[in-house]
């Protein structure tokens, strides 16, 4: 197991890799499938893109660097429909010859009605003037339109990203990075006993607050109403060194209410850590405590392990396969390396055969991000410290999750898995006591390392 300080160091590089991606990706135009919900997907993503456009537009024209409401943004699109309208009906009217497209045909039909609406009420005015009036009038109603539509957009996103059901849907991550977690809750998921680990450790309040409950630490934390629904609407915005905002991102993740309740308890548990308000027993993991305390926000940083431990009780797992810089007698046969390769064969043949045992993420120690295409032939990338939930492996492919479209899993060929995987994390479900720990125990004695050690990363 790779030495804590080293684990956080490696999480500060992903912290900022991850919002540096997501920030990316934002500009990316998203490919378009024929499936129902690949459309609805690209739908999403296409009004995202515009309206954080739109955001932008309106922060760097006035003080408050915040995004602005749906409502805003909605108006201000109904000006810019309006006054493209406009353009193309003044344009159209000088150069008839281009009515014969049919969309700006269109256009010209819809605005001489509001022309001629402007007409029969004042007759004696000049065309100009009908003309002028007739635009305005059409674009205050795409004005006040555009706002109720994004009231009503912003209302059914935020309901649709805080309805909480005890279980784990496709979510996008958010620029936080917490892939880790995300990771954690997605491998819990693809499992019968994962999903009730997750539904017992969540659920609604009469006052429609949410509970979620920390079973490793015999901790509850309660998310209210509001707290969610203002985590749903948050975003960050990327500022350069002029003062102009250069990107909108959303702080959270998005699709399921749920893990948003997740990321706030685990947040709320990591700031009791930073504050020293939590004492736990002297036997607790040290993955347990992990947090960045110069991270701008405390769930950037960390492994699966913590989400296994606090949801379960029981004790998590941690394959290294890289070289270990700070670990006990290293000179020593490379204990913790040495063991790596006996269990890592195993730990892939076991999976393979029973996949409902395990809850597991990885990530994959590479310089570069890997180019690859998942099962639509769309391009995604193996990312350098990135965690990835583990679905399945059989002989030839091993499908990950990546947090950032969970939908969607990547196959990659087993080979290249164990040839690029960094470390290993996972969680045996189906074991109701340590045994899963004593062959990593009596190991990891054979190499002298001492029981503290054990204990603490074990």
């Amino acid at each position: 197991m790779v030495g804590i300080n080293s684990q956080i160091n490696n999480n500060i590089q992903a912290s900022t890799q991850n919002q540096n991606d997501v920030e990316l990706k934002a500009f990316n135009t998203p490919t378009i499938h024929s499936n129902y919900q690949d459309l609805i997907d690209t739908y999403s993503d296409i009004m995202e893109i515009k309206n954080n456009t739109i955001a932008k537009t309106i922060a760097n024209h006035r003080r408050n660097k915040e995004r602005a409401s749906a409502t805003l943004i909605g108006a201000a699109w109904g000006v810019l429909q309006g006054g493209c309208f406009a353009g193309i009906y003044g344009i159209a009217k000088l150069v008839p010859q281009i009515q014969n497209l049919g969309i700006v045909k269109w256009l010209v039909n819809d605005l001489d009605k509001w022309v001629a609406s402007a007409r029969r009420v004042n007759p004696n005015k000049s065309t100009i003037h009908h003309m002028i009036v007739g635009m305005l009038s059409k674009t205050s109603w795409l004005v006040l339109s555009g706002a109720v539509l994004g009231f009503a957009a912003d209302w059914y996103s935020t309901y649709s990203n805080t309805r909480i059901n005890g279980k784990i849907s496709h979510t996008k991550q958010g620029s936080v990075g917490d892939c880790w977690m995300l990771s954690g809750l997605n491998s819990l998921a693809n499992t019968k006993k994962g999903k009730e680990v997750i539904k017992n450790a969540i659920k609604v309040n009469d006052d429609n607050s949410v509970t979620v409950k920390f079973k490793g630490i015999n901790k509850e934390y309660n998310i209210t109403r509001k707290e969610l629904k203002d985590a749903s609407r948050e975003y960050l915005p990327d500022i350069d060194e002029n003062g102009k905002v250069v990107a909108y991102c959303r702080k959270y993740s998005k699709g399921d209410g749920d893990v948003l309740a997740f990321e706030l308890a685990f947040e709320k548990y990591r700031n009791d850590l930073k504050n020293g308000n939590i004492k736990l027993p002297s036997d607790t993991p040290s993955y347990v405590y992990e947090f960045l305390s110069s991270a701008k926000n405390p769930i950037e940083a960390g492994t699966s392990n913590q989400v296994y431990y606090l949801l379960t009780g029981k004790k998590a797992s941690m394959i290294d396969l890289k070289q270990p810089e700070n670990f006990p007698n290293i000179k020593k046969l490379n204990a913790l390396n040495l063991y790596s390769k006996q269990y890592y064969e195993k730990f892939i043949k076991d999976f393979s055969s029973n996949p409902n045992k395990y809850a597991a993420s990885c990530n994959f120690n590479i310089k570069e991000s890997i180019p690859f295409k998942n099962k639509h032939h769309e391009k995604v990338k193996l990312t350098s410290h990135h965690a990835y939930a583990i679905k399945n492996i059989n002989s030839k492919y091993v499908t990950l999750i990546d947090p950032h479209k969970s939908r969607v899993p990547i196959e990659i060929p087993i080979d290249m898995f164990k040839e690029k995987a960094g470390a290993i994390w996972f969680h045996n479900l189906l074991d109701d006591n340590d045994e899963q720990q004593n062959p990593l125990k009596s190991l990891a004695h054979l190499q002298g390392i001492n029981d503290k050690y054990i204990n603490e990363h074990y």
